[in-house]
C-alpha cells in the first residue's frame, strides 16, 4: 500500500501535545494549501494545546472516496499509531474530507468519538433524496436494505448513532447558500443545535476558513482541559 503523505504542524519541537487534531482536505486540495490558508496558524495563534496533522488522502474526485482505499490508509498509516501517542485524537474534514471521516466512523465505530465536519460531501442527490422521502435519516436507515456502498453506510452510521447514548461528538458546520446544503441541513438535525453552525456562504474556502476559526474558538480549551 501506497504511504500516505502527512504534514505535521507539532505543538513544540521534539515533544507531543496530548491531542492529536487530523485534518483532511477536500478534492484537489493539497496539504500545503490548508497551511497557506492559514489553518495551521489559527491553531498556534490561539495557542492551542494540540499538534496538527495535514493529510494528503490523493483524491481527485469524489468517486475516489467510495472504495475504502482512502479510509483504510487513513486508518492503518496514521489513526491507529496515533492511538498509542495521544490521550485524545480529533478528525476533522473539508468537503470531500469530511465525507472520508464519516466513512471511516461508519467502518471504524469508536476509534475516533470526535469529529469536525466542514461542509462535508454528503453523497449524490439521489441518496439525500431518497433519506427526505423515507422521512429522515432515521426512517431511511430503518428501512432501507444495508449494502457495502460507503456513502449509504455513513448516512446509515450517522442515524443510529448520532442519538444515541454515548453517541461520538460530531461538529458540522456549513454556508447556508453551500450547493449540498440540503444534505448538511439532514445531517444538522440528528445532532445537537450547539454542534452545528451555520453561517452566510458558499462551498467556498472563504467559509471553510471562517468555520474552521470559529471551530477552534469554541472548542479550543477542551484540548488541553480547560473546558
Amino acid at each position: 500500500m501506497t504511504a500516505m503523505r502527512v504534514l505535521r504542524d507539532s505543538l513544540a519541537p521534539g515533544s507531543r501535545a496530548p491531542v492529536l487534531l487530523v485534518l483532511l482536505p477536500g478534492a484537489l486540495q493539497q496539504p500545503e494549501h490548508l497551511l497557506e490558508q492559514g489553518y495551521a496558524a489559527a491553531v498556534r495563534e490561539r495557542g492551542l494545546a494540540l499538534d496538527l496533522a495535514v493529510v494528503d488522502l490523493g483524491l481527485r474526485y469524489i468517486g475516489e472516496a467510495g472504495d475504502a482505499t482512502a479510509v483504510r490508509r487513513l486508518d492503518d498509516q496514521l489513526l491507529l499509531p496515533a492511538q498509542r501517542d495521544y490521550r485524545e485524537i480529533w478528525l476533522a474534514g473539508i468537503s470531500l474530507g469530511g465525507f472520508v471521516a464519516l466513512a471511516h466512523a461508519a467502518r471504524h465505530p469508536g476509534r475516533v468519538r470526535k469529529l469536525c465536519l466542514l461542509a462535508p460531501y454528503p453523497g449524490t442527490r439521489l441518496l439525500t433524496g431518497a433519506i427526505v422521502r423515507a422521512g429522515g435519516p432515521a426512517a431511511w436507515a430503518a428501512t432501507s436494505a444495508a449494502d457495502d456502498d460507503d456513502e449509504q453506510r455513513a448516512w446509515r452510521w450517522l442515524a443510529q448513532s448520532a442519538l444515541a447514548s454515548g453517541a461520538p461528538e460530531i461538529h458540522l458546520g456549513y454556508g447556508d447558500r453551500d450547493r449540498f446544503a440540503a444534505g448538511h441541513r439532514l445531517m444538522a438535525a440528528m445532532l445537537p443545535p450547539d454542534r452545528v453552525e451555520v453561517i452566510a456562504g458558499g462551498h467556498d474556502e472563504p467559509s471553510w476558513r471562517i468555520l474552521w476559526n470559529h471551530f477552534l474558538d469554541r472548542n479550543g480549551g477542551r484540548f488541553d482541559g480547560r473546558q
